[in-house]
């Protein structure tokens, strides 16, 4: 891709507290678009297109802008058919989404623990390779995390034939916030003078509790062996 761009920064909701105003602001506006609201999906569309028109003046109308697939079918309509309206009436591209086909399902690329996308063994993106074939293409998501998704769409693309020119994302997820501060660490508190007496005092008990432990021991093995040396005695006169 020769040129990549994103609008802002999405802050999962792990670490919404460590971001400011703006970035907690425009994390809910991606929220919202993904979740297919139309006021958002509008708003993303025009600033799609006045990107595009930044990029391409008037030569966007000869590319087409393709959403990179979500986790299934359905939800891929659901979230970008409206967008992919507005966005190709408005330049005069040609619409790609009947040209994208989901099978199976995926689980959402943010919304697992890891953070990372799991492909279940029936998930494929196909395209349509005579409408893709010598199409120049730019890529459209709403957040990008590693890139690879995009990456493996584009690789699917140029596949099929098409000319992949550029991403654009509208946040990059953000999940650091600079080296974190060592936490402070409290002051030694001094030995008291007696502290290694009592560490001997209490060496010396151990020793001392051993000994007659050893000592009650070896008592009653000596008791043993003088009652079965009696009982002995006392069989051999009988």
């Amino acid at each position: 891709m020769d040129k990549k761009f994103n609008f802002g920064v999405y802050i999962p909701k792990a670490y919404r507290e460590l971001a400011t105003e703006e970035e907690k602001n425009f994390s809910e506006w991606v929220i919202n678009f993904k979740d297919g609201q139309k006021a958002q999906l509008k708003e993303g569309a025009q600033m799609v297109i006045s990107k595009l028109r930044q990029w391409y003046g008037d030569k966007a109308r000869e590319l087409v802008c393709v959403p990179v697939p979500c986790s299934s079918m359905a939800q891929y309509r659901f979230r970008f058919s409206y967008f992919c309206v507005v966005v190709a009436n408005t330049l005069g591209q040609a619409n790609p989404m009947q040209h994208v086909t989901i099978l199976g399902k995926r689980s959402a690329a943010h919304r697992n623990p890891a953070h990372t996308i799991v492909k279940d063994d029936n998930y494929e993106v196909q395209v349509d390779g005579e409408f893709f074939k010598g199409k120049k293409v730019v890529i459209v998501d709403d957040i990008i995390s590693s890139g690879r998704t995009a990456d493996d769409f584009a690789k699917v693309l140029e596949d099929a034939g098409a000319e992949v020119k550029g991403g654009i994302f509208f946040a990059k997820t953000k999940i650091s916030f600079g080296d974190p501060q060592p936490e402070p660490q409290p002051e030694p508190v001094p030995l008291s003078p007696s502290f290694g007496l009592h560490a001997m005092q209490t060496a010396e008990r151990m020793e001392k509790a051993k000994e007659e432990t050893k000592t009650k021991a070896a008592k009653k093995t000596r008791a043993a062996v003088k009652r079965s040396t009696r009982k002995a005695r006392k069989e051999a006169k009988a």
